[in-house]
């Protein structure tokens, strides 16, 4: 028999179900592992990663496909098909997961991970984590870039998150009670965000050193970054905004910063800065003397009318 004929043009080919076979010869890295509980206790060696992001294999819901390599490490399923991830709970070992492009049908679905470290999400096409437990207690990377989010997910409690990425999507505020589960936070992409123009939520996120706001073009005035004055924030980029062109009125708000748009402020700028504090605190100052006397004078007034 000949070769199989590819599918008509403009059609996609029929996707494989995911087999033990497929899995076996998409293993490799051999590594030094405690023996699974087939084996007793002790330590062996075995291939801890798997790489099936070229087959495009479709995993089914029901499936128990996985439950033979609990000691898989590693995992790419990137451009794959799943009707669930639940067929992903035995994996209790796996420290990363690659799930980019990847077309999940229940994302909500995402079992607890005990041992997951880094888990990437990009380019899904996912609108919502509705239902997700988000039971990663070790995991510190989290990329959903790319996504169609509306809204920052409520993650609960993932204590060792010291990375997320939420670029590219359409959220439109980082609210207050989004980041109380997220005390590590130290950098935080939210660039690409067309709608975003609420950052009050960052005012509690005590860790965070370096943000990225490019190509937010609601993100207009440097009054939106006062949230940000009392946090740790070192680093922050706002190329493609209206920012980028006032970089004195960012460093204003935010006179700590040692980078801006990825290099360090000028001495010019940061000079400039501290002369517009001075002069805004003069004003201020005026004004509020000026409206302390025309209140005084009204009172005077009001009582030489009583007289």
């Amino acid at each position: 028999m000949g070769d199989e004929e590819p599918p008509p043009e403009g059609e996609a080919a029929p996707s494989k179900v995911l087999t033990a076979k497929t899995i076996s010869d998409s293993l490799s890295l051999l590594e030094e592992v405690e023996r699974n509980r087939d084996e007793g206790s002790g330590r062996g060696y075995a291939f801890t990663k798997c790489d099936l992001a070229a087959t495009q294999c479709e995993i089914e819901a029901a499936t128990d496909i996985f439950d033979d390599y609990d000691h898989v490490r590693y995992l790419s399923l990137a451009t794959c098909k799943m009707a669930s991830c639940k067929p992903l709970s035995p994996l209790t070992r796996l420290r990363w997961l690659d799930l980019s492009t990847a077309a999940l049908a229940e994302p909500g679905s995402l079992p607890p991970l005990p041992a997951l470290q880094i888990l990437k999400l990009p380019g899904c096409g996912i609108a919502s984590f509705a239902g997700c437990t988000w039971e990663f207690p070790q995991l510190r990377a989290l990329d959903l870039s790319g996504n169609a989010l509306t809204e920052v997910p409520e993650f609960g409690q993932l204590p060792s998150l010291t990375f997320l990425s939420l670029a590219k999507n359409q959220i439109a505020a980082l609210p207050v009670g989004a980041w109380a589960g997220l005390p590590a936070l130290a950098t935080l992409q939210a660039e690409g965000n067309a709608p975003l123009a609420d950052l009050a939520g960052l005012a509690t996120t005590p860790a965070l050193a370096s943000l990225t706001l490019s190509d937010c073009p609601e993100i207009s005035s440097a009054a939106l970054l006062k949230p940000l004055a009392d946090v740790a924030l070192s680093s922050l980029t706002v190329t493609g905004t209206p920012l980028a062109e006032t970089p004195v009125e960012v460093l204003l708000v935010l006179p700590k910063l040692q980078l801006l748009n990825g290099a360090p402020p000028t001495e010019e700028d940061v000079a400039a800065a501290a002369d517009l504090k001075v002069e805004r605190e003069r004003e201020a100052a005026e004004a509020a003397a000026a409206a302390a006397a025309a209140a005084a004078e009204g009172e005077g007034e009001a009582a030489a009318a009583e007289e």
